[in-house]
Parts: C-alpha cells; sequence; structure tokens
C-alpha cells in the first residue's frame, strides 16, 4: 500500500513580523467509504515552524483531510480556527497569523435516482469526483475563489449519458441535480410517400437535452411510427417535454436527387409525423397532354414564392423550407385545337392555391369542355348575305383572386350566312359553358353595306334576320367590391321592348355575361333601362339604375350602389 504524506506550513512564528508563539493545528483523514479514519496533532513554534504527516491508509486513498486548530500570540488569549478542508496531499496546508481559510464546498449526490445511474462523474474547477451506487458519501473541496465551475456526466443503466453544467456557482453545497424522467417520442412518415418519391430512407436525430441523441431510421417497410427514449426539459418546478430534431431524406442514387435536410425546434409533441420531403414532383397526365399548350407553377413554402414549368421537380433547399403548408397554383395554357377541325384557341386558366395531399402532383382532371355554338340566318333574300367573323371568347372569375380565374379567345372564322346556306357552326373549348360566348359580328350585305360590331352572346343557337341586327351588351363585374359584397342581381331592360327583359345574377366567381336586343338596321343603338341590386355582407342593400340610355356596348358595373336599399 503507498502511503500519504500532508505538509503544514506555518505564518507569523518566524521573522521580524512574528505575531504568535506557536500554532496547534489537528488534522484528521476520513475515507467513509472504506470506514477509515486518522488523526494527528502537531504543535508549532518558531523553532519548527512546519510538520509533515505521513501515513499508510491502506485501500482508503479517497478519502478528505480536515484540519482546524488553535492560534497562540505572543501577548493575548489565544483563539481557534474552524474546520477547513485541505486541497491535497501535493498541495501544503498553510495555518497562522492572517491566513484566510479556504471556503469549502460540500458535493453531495442525495437527489441521484441510482436505481437508473450507474455512475456519477463530477468536475470542479478541473478536480474530478466519482459516485456510484456503492458510493454515495459526500465529497469536500476548498475553494480559493467565491465562485466556481462544475459540470456533470451521469452514465445510465441503459447506456445513455446526461450531461449537465454551470459557471460561475456560488452555493457552498453542489447539491447534483436529479436525472431528468425519460419521455418516449415517436417518428413516422406517411407510407404513400415512400410509393411517390424515390425515397430510399429517412433518419431522424431527436437532441436529447443534456444526453446522447438517439438515431431513427424509416424505411419503405418501417415508416414507423418508431420510438426513442430522451430526457424531458425542466421549466420551473415541471418537467416537459421541449427538444428539437433534425431529418435528413436520403434519395435513390439512380433518381439524381440530393438529400434533404430540416431542423425543427421547440417540439412539444410526443409523436410527430413527418411531411416535408424536400422535393415536389409535377406530372401532366397524358390525356392532358394533346389539350394543353404548357402548364405553368406556382409555388409557395415559407416565404419563398417560385414559378416553374410542368412536368417538373421541385427541390427545396433546408435554408428556404420554413415550416407550414407548401401550396401551389396551376395555369393552363391552351394553344392550338381541342378536336380536329375546331377553332385555334389560346388563353389561360388559374386555379386557385391548394395544398397537395402529396408530394408528387398528377395535373390531371381537364377543364376544358367542348361546346359548339350554331349561327342561323333567316328572311334573307337571294341577293342578301351576312358576311360573319366568328370566334369565341371566355372571361370568368373576375372578382375575388382566391377563385379560378381564366381567359379564352379563340381564333376568327369568317363565313358567309346566305338563303340556300344560312347556318354555320363554332366548335371551341370552353372552362364554364354558361359564360363561354361566341362574337359574331359582321356586315348585311343588300343594296348597301351595313356594319354591327356588338354582338356577341353565351347561347348555343345564335339568330339574326335582316330586320333583326344583334346588338349586344357585355356586363363587366370587374369592379365590383367583392369584399363587401355578397351579390349583385341585375335587370335589363329593352325599351322598344319592355317585355323582353333580362336578369341576371352574378357572384364573386362570376365571370362576362351578355344581352342581345335586336335593333332594326346595323349600326342603331337601342335604349334601355337597367336596375342593379346590391347584396351586402351585413345584411344590407344598395341600388345603381339608369332610366331610357342608349346601350352601352360594355356595361361595367360599380363598385357599390349609390341608392340605399332595394329600389327596383
Amino acid at each position: 500500500m503507498s502511503s500519504i504524506t500532508y505538509h503544514v506550513q506555518s505564518q507569523g512564528l518566524t521573522g521580524p513580523g512574528a505575531t504568535l508563539s506557536e500554532i496547534a493545528v489537528g488534522l484528521t483523514y476520513v475515507d467513509t467509504l472504506n470506514a477509515y479514519s486518522a488523526e494527528q496533532w502537531f504543535i508549532l513554534t518558531a523553532a519548527e515552524p512546519t510538520a509533515s504527516w505521513t501515513f499508510d491508509p491502506g485501500p482508503a486513498v479517497d478519502g478528505t483531510l480536515f484540519y482546524h486548530g488553535m492560534l497562540v500570540p505572543q501577548a493575548g488569549a489565544a483563539t481557534s480556527f474552524g474546520m477547513a478542508v485541505a486541497a491535497g496531499a501535493g498541495s501544503p496546508i498553510v495555518v497562522g497569523a492572517n491566513v484566510s481559510l479556504p471556503r469549502t464546498l460540500s458535493i453531495v449526490p442525495v437527489q441521484i435516482a441510482w436505481s437508473r445511474v450507474s455512475e456519477a462523474e463530477v468536475q470542479v474547477n478541473g478536480q474530478y469526483f466519482r459516485f456510484s451506487p456503492n458510493d454515495t458519501v459526500a465529497r469536500y473541496l476548498p475553494l480559493s475563489a467565491a465562485s466556481y465551475d462544475w459540470s456533470l456526466i451521469y452514465t445510465l443503466n441503459e447506456g445513455q449519458t446526461f450531461s449537465v453544467q454551470a459557471t460561475g456557482a456560488t452555493a457552498p453545497v453542489l447539491l447534483l441535480p436529479p436525472v431528468p424522467p425519460l419521455a418516449t417520442i415517436a417518428f413516422s412518415v406517411d407510407s404513400a410517400y415512400f410509393d411517390c418519391l424515390p425515397i430510399d430512407h429517412i433518419t431522424v436525430m431527436p437532441t436529447n437535452p443534456g444526453g446522447q441523441p438517439p438515431q431513427i431510421t424509416l424505411t419503405a417497410s418501417q415508416p414507423g411510427p418508431t420510438g426513442a427514449d430522451i430526457f424531458e426539459t425542466q421549466q420551473g418546478s415541471a418537467w416537459t417535454l421541449l427538444y428539437d430534431y433534425t431529418y435528413t431524406v436520403h434519395y435513390t442514387q439512380a433518381s439524381g436527387l440530393s438529400s434533404y435536410t430540416a431542423t425543427v425546434t421547440g417540439e412539444r409533441n410526443s409523436t410527430v409525423v413527418l411531411s416535408e420531403m424536400g422535393v415536389r414532383i409535377f406530372d401532366v397526365a397524358p390525356a392532358m397532354a394533346p389539350v394543353l399548350g404548357g402548364i405553368s407553377i406556382s409555388y409557395t413554402y415559407g416565404a419563398t414564392t417560385k414559378t416553374t414549368q410542368a412536368p417538373a421537380i421541385l427541390q427545396i433547399t433546408s435554408g428556404d423550407y420554413q415550416p407550414g403548408p407548401f401550396s401551389y397554383a396551376v395555369t393552363y395554357a391552351l394553344s392550338g385545337s381541342i378536336e380536329p377541325g375546331a377553332a385555334l384557341q389560346t388563353g389561360s386558366y388559374a386555379l386557385p392555391a391548394q395544398v397537395p395531399p402529396l408530394p408528387r402532383v398528377i395535373l390531371d382532371g381537364n377543364p376544358f369542355t367542348v361546346k359548339t355554338t350554331t349561327v342561323t340566318a333567316s328572311g334573307l333574300t337571294d341577293s342578301q348575305r351576312f358576311n360573319l367573323t366568328l370566334f369565341s371568347t371566355e372571361n370568368g372569375n373576375l372578382g375575388l383572386p382566391d377563385n379560378s380565374q381564366w381567359t379564352m379567345n379563340g381564333a376568327n372564322k369568317p363565313v358567309m350566312l346566305t338563303k340556300a346556306a344560312p347556318s354555320q357552326t363554332y366548335t371551341f373549348a370552353a372552362i364554364s359553358p354558361d359564360l363561354a360566348a361566341l362574337s359574331f359580328a359582321g356586315s348585311l350585305i343588300d343594296q348597301t353595306m351595313g356594319t354591327f360590331t356588338n354582338a356577341i352572346s353565351a347561347n348555343s343557337s345564335l339568330h339574326l334576320a335582316p330586320h333583326a341586327i344583334p346588338y349586344s351588351i357585355t356586363v363587366n363585374p370587374t369592379l365590383v367590391d367583392w369584399k363587401t359584397v355578397d351579390s349583385v342581381t341585375l335587370t335589363l331592360c329593352n325599351d322598344a321592348h319592355p317585355a323582353e327583359s333580362s336578369t341576371m345574377t352574378f357572384t364573386p366567381a362570376s365571370g362576362f355575361e351578355y344581352a342581345t336586343y335586336p335593333v332594326a338596321r346595323p349600326g342603331s343603338v337601342p335604349t334601355i333601362s337597367y336596375c342593379a341590386v346590391y347584396s351586402l355582407s351585413d345584411g344590407s342593400k344598395r341600388t345603381e339604375k339608369q332610366t331610357s340610355v342608349p346601350a352601352p356596348a360594355t356595361l361595367i358595373l360599380p363598385a357599390t350602389g349609390s341608392l340605399t336599399g332595394d329600389q327596383c
């Protein structure tokens, strides 16, 4: 066995400034774990101002040396100095005049749940102390400064570690904190993600506050929920679940996609379903391909908004992504004929933003419907004919922007209606057949030529005659204040034929509508009266009306009615 030696040095017994005649010093060595103690007293004088104590403690080498004593002055009464802890056998114990005893720090492991902990290692100011279920005795350490730094590592029975540390501590007792309670957390991902995306596997690394983080792997065969135990976090006097986690989506090498990593902070849920895979794939259904000239996609995630063309694969970078729903809006562009012999058309159809249920989006559901409109002339003589230019036009939902919006225009188709061939048919694509209109303006060729420009209707059968030239009014609801107006009911009346009134209702999802009246000759303008009743969101009504005014080619409804109530 190795022996231990402690050295005692004095101050104030020798030299020109000596004030003490002797110092009595008592040394007590205690190793509670091994039930060992030893004691030794020294009397220091000017002749013997130092002393050394060597003893063999056997296996009790981890004990603590306490010392105390009495100072005897050359004149006056003796004074005692209280119990203090020696720094260690390698550091001398200094006692005497004007010597301040070091503060004693007690390291106490009474809060540790030893049923979960196999070892506790404490470091204070660079000195290490170890505790175990078989060694729970307090340790003591002298402090030379007003504060101290400490760190602690618990090794748990299941192999996890828990660590905590602090700087600038001042308490005389270091009461080792308890090990946090464990909480089970579980991660999963919708198994459909593995079917629609080329994912190889997903790794999840939840932080374990103060401890080693567990790692979870999700695969197509094991999409979760897969759990792990982590430490809870103390907030005030209560323990709660609060953690961060990082996950990485690893794609197959054949896909050419780079992995995606995201970090989520401040998670409190015990069950987490991963939803952001860092990729969106937009495909076009085969049935759509011949109908569409192109597809434009505007997508938003977090604070980022971008536009791309489909088909496309969009990779979201970790820096761009912010937690929240991914939404996308699609604009279909039509350029071509929807069927053989149909008129060439161009236009766009914009769907409102939506959140896809899966990160792979199949763009299908052809929005276009074939509409056929027939124009027929009656009452023509052999010398009369109509020269018309037919083209389709459709403007839908010009109200609130969060609804679908579209505009379509067909190619010009010159036609001639005669007594022998009085009808022509125009086929085109329509989003809403009720709103899709055909313009059939042109000229009546008689002994003279009369041109008419306002001829447009959404009806599928159109009629005209030399004595009944169409005059159309386009009703435009664009300027209606749809934030305060729920609907507008418009009644139009042809003053020449009061019985020929038209009533139409507009809502935020409405587009242009049309009313057509016959006039006796090309270029004539009928007079009309109209009354529009606005139904407001607050339940009130307002009215806008005009009486016997020349019919405008376009009637733009104002934002709201200028008159209070329903005055139609």
